[in-house]
């Protein structure tokens, strides 16, 4: 065997030579293939070398279990070490082009690791978000039926299972905007969508104020699968400011002093960067995919609900999907649709 396989690998890998490529992975034994790249997966040349050992099992058809034991042992090698996001980013992207050729079953154990990944929500090893998608709708697109844990289901009931068991699952803060961003590549159904934006609505009371902001750019462009889902984060963040900033703003200018409940350890700084940074996030999402009439439309079923509609917050949203907000030299009140609707 050649002293340094690894860089006979990528030497004929660089020169495409892929039949001498080929040879040389059929004839190294498994494990010393897995070793080899899942060992070297964080160092100088270890994106070369799975991108070439997966180019390489590609014109072969005996290597098939072969790649799949590399992939397994390279994903969990991403659990285990820490490694700058884009070189995560590129190895996991890599393995995602090759996802077509591997079988259902083997399928079925990759989703497998992206849900046990998700549920130890280690914000270190998030590989499983840019993963997730691609392999659920390989699975639900399956002929027939697949075998899960023993369990015979088709691959649309199996993608039904994964996206309940995860809906249900309780999610690490750490990990919370990229689980959260990661649907936005994922099909779902009106029902399924309301589930997701509904459990990440209620972690936002859990947040520390500088959390919110990244969350809710994901969890809007989530909602704008269906955009009247839009209400239900605004429902939450207005909750959460009363709460923490304007119930203690109203209780000062009364000249209470007593509501020791109400103090928080978020100074207020932190509250209004947080608050403007999402009036910011929601106006660039929904500029060009919500007009006026829209906005207006989602909203009129809380016209008799002041103690909601008439708060700060819910009025600077609806301010920043207006027009006047974002032309406000050359829109005109009178014309804005959100500002007549504020004012009845």
């Amino acid at each position: 065997m050649v002293p340094n396989i690894a860089a006979a690998v990528i030497k004929l890998g660089q020169q495409k030579k892929n039949d001498e490529l080929k040879e040389i992975l059929e004839r190294i034994p498994t494990k010393e293939l897995v070793d080899l790249v899942s060992s070297n997966i964080g160092g100088a040349d270890g994106f070369t070398l799975w991108h070439f050992v997966l180019l390489g099992m590609t014109h072969s058809s005996k290597t098939s279990d072969k790649r799949f034991q590399i992939t397994m042992a390279v994903l969990q090698q991403l659990n285990r070490v820490e490694l700058a996001t884009k070189v995560a980013f590129d190895i996991v992207s890599r393995l995602v082009l090759d996802l077509p050729k591997f079988g259902p079953d083997q399928l079925v154990e990759i989703l497998e690791y992206c849900v046990e990944s998700i549920r130890a929500g280690d914000p270190k090893s998030m590989g499983w978000k840019d993963l997730l998608p691609d392999v659920l709708s390989l699975l639900s697109q399956q002929v027939g039926r697949i075998s899960v844990n023993g369990f015979i289901m088709t691959g649309v009931e199996y993608r039904k299972k994964v996206l309940d068991e995860l809906f249900k699952m309780k999610i690490q803060n750490g990990i919370l905007t990229s689980f959260t961003g990661m649907f936005r590549e994922v099909q779902l159904s009106r029902e399924e969508a309301t589930l997701l934006v509904g459990k990440v609505c209620d972690a936002i009371r859990h947040l520390e104020a500088l959390e919110i902001p990244a969350l809710t750019f994901q969890l809007f462009h989530v909602c704008l699968k269906y955009s009247s889902l839009l209400v239900l984060p605004i429902y939450s963040l207005q909750k959460y400011f009363h709460k923490h900033y304007y119930k203690r703003i109203a209780s000062n200018d009364c000249g209470d002093s007593t509501d020791f409940d109400s103090i928080e350890p978020v100074s207020d700084k932190e509250l209004r960067e947080a608050e403007e940074t999402i009036l910011y996030h929601l106006s660039n999402v929904t500029e060009f995919r919500l007009d006026e009439a829209q906005v207006v439309a989602m909203f009129k079923p809380f016209q008799n609900m002041p103690e909601f509609l008439l708060t700060p917050f819910v009025i600077s949203a609806l301010i920043a999907m207006s027009k006047i907000n974002r032309t406000p030299d050359t829109m005109k009140v009178v014309s804005s649709h959100v500002m007549a609707f504020l004012v009845r």
